[in-house]
């Protein structure tokens, strides 16, 4: 493979060459807001559409702002229910612009979501809902909304429970339970616990939990007793 590098001034660096320069710093996401203004998808039962609330984000490293409430149009229901998708579509070539749009699903009895576009060099797209379209829908509500998207910040990262990273290590705010969660292996999640914070089972793995209720965890033994050990042990824990 030949040798490649750019940017220079008064360099040939094509729109695509810089999506894939910035997509290794900055990725695919959405900025963190207030007040709700991070491209929130919202329905309100006012027929069949779907708001998208102001924000900013980005597509394969570039940027995308919309600073006013989008109103976007959902086909009605058909005999069977269908899932759609509500993206940020990135597009090469003459427009080379992001903008909003919906990818209809295929109705079906099980329904599946529709297929999301990556390309290098053509069209790629940025899921931040699903919307549940029911059998004969005439109208959406707030319940056919699933939130997707993936948040992005310059330290902490953000996301929904369902919209979770797989990526192993992973570390940030889930807006869904309102806590600070991480993952050892891009599957299993646990709560991130500070110092005064409860823990209770549900926290603990089954294993842990029966470490915990023959009084070890981690090597340390537990115990609870009314005065001071006469003998402590190193990293033994006692509460008197």
């Amino acid at each position: 493979m030949a040798e490649r590098s750019y940017p220079f001034v008064d360099g040939a660096t094509t729109d695509a060459e810089f999506s894939t320069m910035f997509d290794q710093i900055i990725g695919s996401g959405v900025r963190y807001g207030s007040a709700g203004e991070d491209l929130t998808v919202t329905a309100d039962s006012s027929g069949l559409n779907v708001k998208v609330q102001p924000g900013v984000g980005f597509v394969r490293g570039t940027f995308y702002k919309n600073d006013a409430i989008k109103t976007l149009t959902i086909a009605a229901g058909n005999s069977n229910p269908r899932i759609d998708a509500i993206v940020l579509r990135l597009a090469y070539g003459t427009t080379n612009s992001i903008t909003l749009a919906v990818i209809q699903g295929t109705p079906a009895v099980n329904p599946a979501a529709p297929t999301i576009a990556s390309s290098d060099t053509g069209t790629t797209e940025f899921l931040l809902a699903h919307i549940n379209v029911p059998a004969s829908a005439a109208t959406i509500n707030s319940g056919n909304v699933v939130d997707k998207r993936i948040m992005l910040g310059s330290y902490n990262h953000f996301w929904t429970t369902t919209a979770r990273p797989t990526r192993p290590g992973s570390i940030g705010f889930n807006t869904t339970t309102g806590k600070v969660e991480k993952t050892d292996n891009g599957t299993v999640w646990k709560d991130v616990v500070g110092y005064g914070d409860s823990i209770t089972a549900a926290m603990l793995s089954s294993s842990e939990q029966l470490l915990l209720n023959v009084g070890r965890v981690n090597g340390s033994k537990m115990s609870v007793q009314e005065t001071a050990p006469a003998n402590p042990q190193v990293n033994d824990l006692h509460f008197f």
